[in-house]
């Protein structure tokens, strides 16, 4: 079974073509990244109970905006649909806004997953995302009881 959902400023031709890969790839049983989800960074500015990042803390190796832009291109050339970042905290990347539109130049949905703290801040620079997901633990008492900082 192949679901497919589309979210964002797509158009319906757009929509369709996208399916009919996603389709095509599955009935064939073609073997390529059609989504591609990328860890951009393991920095946060939370301290959820849960989470496993602030054991990477010292390890902020990352790829720069140019060896990402030539990992987006060398995947989209063997049929990437669907480009997704999270991390750590994607918004604190600088330049996402540019990775993420350099994604959907290429034809990609792009989507985001974040802790929704910067969304205010960095929403101009975001403009070319179809989703974005923000994170949420659940009621406001629970979701304030695993954040250690007050985010809703």
């Amino acid at each position: 079974m192949v679901t497919i959902i589309f979210f964002g400023a797509q158009t319906i031709k757009s929509a369709i073509l996208t399916a009919s890969k996603i389709a095509k790839a599955h009935l064939l049983k073609e073997k390529r990244p059609l989504n591609v989800s990328y860890f951009i960074t393991n920095k946060c500015d939370l301290r959820c109970s849960y989470c496993t990042i602030p054991q990477t803390r010292g390890h902020h190796d990352q790829m720069t905006t140019d060896q990402i832009k030539e990992m987006l291109t060398s995947f989209r050339s063997q049929g990437m649909v669907k480009f997704s970042c999270s991390g750590g905290e994607p918004l604190l990347r600088p330049d996402l806004g540019e990775v993420m539109k350099f994604a959907s130049d290429l034809g990609c949905i792009t989507s985001i997953t974040t802790n929704g703290r910067l969304l205010k801040k960095r929403s101009a620079s975001l403009a070319s995302l179809s989703t974005c997901l923000v994170s949420l633990d659940g009621n406001p008492d629970f979701h304030k009881g695993t954040k250690t900082n007050d985010v809703i």
